[in-house]
């Protein structure tokens, strides 16, 4: 046990864990997505902005499940998380492969309202996972 292992929360899972600090650069970037790309008219902010919102997921995942080499890895183990949320949890799937649509398809097309959907299901996603307020 290190000098500093008392600091991290206790929890009966075998993960990672947000620090004060993760939850703060969270909320920021978080923030700033909602502000500069979601407020945003245009429909290629509107992509950034379902991109962002996966980056800002990765980097939650990545703190909680730092042995996996992928989202989608983490998004798997990260399942414990939603008990009682299954619904938010298959959003949150969902959000993740429509992000992986749109960078793996150059044909993908996607409108407006569908992106600030989707970053939605992002946003509950990692309040649910105590990553955002």
């Amino acid at each position: 046990m290190g000098i500093w292992d008392f600091l991290k929360p206790k929890n009966t899972l075998n993960r990672g864990y947000l620090s004060v600090y993760d939850q703060e650069t969270l909320e920021n970037r978080w923030k700033s997505l909602e502000e500069q790309l979601l407020s945003s008219e245009s429909p290629a902010a509107k992509r950034q902005a379902v991109i962002e919102a996966d980056k800002i997921l990765d980097y939650a995942l990545e703190r909680l499940y730092p042995n996996q080499t992928s989202t989608g890895e983490r998004l798997k183990l990260a399942k414990e998380i939603f008990p009682n949320k299954w619904r938010e949890y298959d959003e949150l799937w969902f959000a993740h492969k429509v992000r992986n649509e749109m960078v793996h398809n150059v044909n993908f097309e996607m409108p407006a309202s569908e992106a600030a959907s989707t970053v939605e299901k992002f946003k509950v996603g990692l309040q649910v996972m105590g990553a955002l307020r």
